[in-house]
């Protein structure tokens, strides 16, 4: 019995040298993920900036692409109205990732109401492939479970064999050869997937993005109507699982479309949206039937048919904060002095504003 007991105990010592060891091993790879990830300013560093918000802090998170980045002005309806907002948007963003942003987002947040911008499940979005714009979510966020889900739904969604999703779910086989990070600084800081600094600087604010360009474009009025359009079978699932979604775990979703420079066909399709959202119980506002209220001027407020510059930003971010004042029950933190670190940050803002804004005016 003697002999029996000494060997229990060796054996019970291995067993948790291995599980210490196997530990380790995997916090390794885990840092070594962080540390050789090469995703951009738009993608990677607005998602760690999210997560640097304090918690339960944020009234509405808006998630989306650049439909959501160079639209939604966190720091206008900071000023104007009160809300604090963040836009947890990365560059690309197909409308297939929302769900597991918006799991990223309940980790930390519990706000009043998330945005959604369906605009990227319309016609000419599709993505049959693992496309550098799912990249940049799921390669900014934790490794986690849900990030391994979101890509099991997204490639089979996309009919995506299973050896071309293998570089998702382990994404530092795709930057493995990212040597450089090994020399530079900000990689080794981020080895945490995590930021000890501020991110919102370098003309990015709470996930917005300032554009001073500028680019004439024809408004699309003959192309507005009311009429429903047909979604594609993946467009109609992808809206419909997001909606079925939140409404399961209680979540506050609205979904919006920005606008730009819509078609017939498109137009058909938000309208189908729109549908859906209703048959669900779920708020849908497509900006593309406001120009006139929100005096949005195709001619100066664009740099391409699908972007706003910091003009057009100003004038949708005034019509989507009165639409949530009115709709949402929002508190105004302008005077409470636990957020006084946004208007801190906002006078940090307002002399880059003011001078891309007259940019934007004088360019031609």
């Amino acid at each position: 019995m003697v002999f029996n007991k000494s060997v229990d105990k060796s054996t019970v010592k291995n067993i948790i040298c291995f599980l210490v060891f196997c530990f380790l091993l995997l916090e390794v790879f885990i840092h070594c993920t962080y540390l050789f990830r090469n995703t951009g300013r738009d993608a990677r560093q607005n998602v760690l900036g999210f997560y640097n918000e304090k918690q339960d802090s944020l009234d509405v998170v808006f998630v989306g692409g650049s439909n959501v980045y160079r639209f939604w002005n966190p720091m206008n309806a900071w000023n104007s109205f009160g809300i604090a907002s963040y836009n947890y948007s990365v560059s690309g963003m197909p409308t297939a990732g929302t769900i597991t942003a918006i799991q990223d987002i309940e980790k930390t947040q519990d706000p009043d109401v998330i945005v959604v911008d369906v605009r990227r499940v319309l016609s000419g979005y599709g993505d049959r492939e693992i496309t550098a714009g799912m990249r940049n979510v799921w390669d900014s966020q934790d490794l986690s479970l849900h990030r391994m889900q979101s890509i099991r739904y997204y490639a089979a969604l996309n009919h995506i064999p299973i050896q071309e999703a293998i570089s998702a779910y382990l994404d530092i086989i795709q930057y493995h050869s990212n040597y450089e990070a090994l020399g530079e600084e900000q990689h080794w800081r981020w080895m945490d997937n995590r930021a000890s600094e501020s991110l919102d600087t370098e003309e990015f604010y709470k996930g917005f993005s300032i554009s001073a360009a500028h680019v004439p474009q024809k408004a699309p009025s003959d192309a507005i109507h009311y009429e429903k359009g047909e979604l594609s079978e993946d467009s109609y699932k992808i809206v419909r699982d997001i909606i079925v979604y939140c409404n399961q775990q209680e979540i506050s979703l609205l979904l919006c479309a920005s606008p730009y420079v819509t078609n017939e066909v498109n137009q058909g399709e938000l309208n189908a949206i729109g549908e859906l959202a209703r048959e669900y119980g779920c708020g849908f506002i497509d900006a593309n039937k406001y120009y006139e209220e929100m005096g949005l001027d195709f001619s100066t407020d664009f740099y391409d048919t699908e972007h706003v510059n910091i003009l057009g930003a100003q004038k949708y971010t005034a019509l989507m904060a009165r639409y949530l004042k009115e709709n949402y029950d929002l508190a105004d933190h302008r005077g409470d002095p636990e957020y006084e670190s946004w208007n801190d940050l906002f006078r940090q803002y307002l002399p880059v504003a003011e001078a891309r804004s007259e940019e934007a005016v004088l360019s031609d």
